[in-house]
């Protein structure tokens, strides 16, 4: 397993987390090396194991003395309550926010991306949730596909307690690894290309994407911020698919952007 030795990560949790969504995530970091709680409850919050009580689980640090700028990645457990909570908490929001502005890595499973939702960090992002977050994830501007985990752009989403093994590998793959490694808005290389009559490695020649904008952007080469950069992906990709479907290109293509 990859090594997390030294990495303080965030775990914000309210009342009406699902136990094991919270207990098995945290018992992998610590095993690989990290972990931290925090809470908008100053001592302890009360889980649920599916529709009966679970456990009252302790607070290590309250959201108030919290400054998320100590914190090298964050993780949003589940349970229907649980993210309803923090994120009508404007405290929360904002703590939650800063990963996703400073770039850190995020793990969040079942109900956890409705905080992904309010900071505006779907949008034009592959994810998974519980079904139910389907709609608001795509009202959003996220993509929602019902795949156990999926790990893009420093964002590790997964749908329900089923799916915690695939989930733990991948979040602690993700937060070892760091948020240098995971800025790029892709896993696709920052410098492929889309022609006008195709796709990367298809061939095909065109002015493209690369013809009108120049390289695949990513945070690292854009010179803007990951939510600016974001927005700016938006932006283009729709641009661009308006002037590939005046070209006659098909506009159910995949691109790497």
């Amino acid at each position: 397993m990859a090594n997390t030795q030294g990495k303080k990560v965030a775990i914000l949790v309210a009342d009406g987390l699902e136990q094991v969504e919270l207990t098995k995530p945290k018992q992998a970091l610590e095993d690989a090396g990290a972990h931290a709680g925090v809470s908008p409850a100053q001592s302890k919050v009360k889980s649920w194991k599916h529709t009966e009580c679970g456990e009252q689980i302790p607070v290590d640090v309250p959201l108030k003395g919290a400054d998320p700028a100590q914190f090298d990645a964050l993780l949003l457990p589940g349970g229907v309550m649980n993210p309803d909570h923090p994120r009508m908490d404007p405290e929360a929001v904002r703590f939650a926010r800063h990963f996703f502005e400073s770039g850190n890595p995020i793990a969040s499973v079942c109900h956890g991306p409705w905080m992904l939702v309010e900071v505006d960090a779907v949008r034009g992002r592959t994810l998974t949730s519980w079904p139910s977050l389907k709609t608001d994830i795509r009202n959003a501007g996220g993509i929602w596909v019902d795949k156990e985990v999926v790990n893009e752009g420093g964002v590790v989403t997964s749908r329900k307690p089923d799916d915690i093994p695939a989930f733990n590998r991948e979040m602690i793959s993700l937060f070892a690894e760091g948020a240098a490694s995971h800025a790029a808005v892709s896993a696709r290389s920052p410098n492929a290309r889309l022609t006008s009559t195709g796709v990367p490695g298809s061939g095909n020649s065109g002015p493209g994407f690369s013809g009108y904008f120049g390289n695949c952007l990513t945070p690292a080469n854009s010179g803007f911020g990951p939510r600016t950069h974001w927005h700016l992906r938006y932006f283009l990709r729709n641009l661009t698919r308006r002037k590939l479907a005046v070209d006659g290109v098909s506009a159910g293509r995949t691109y790497p952007f």
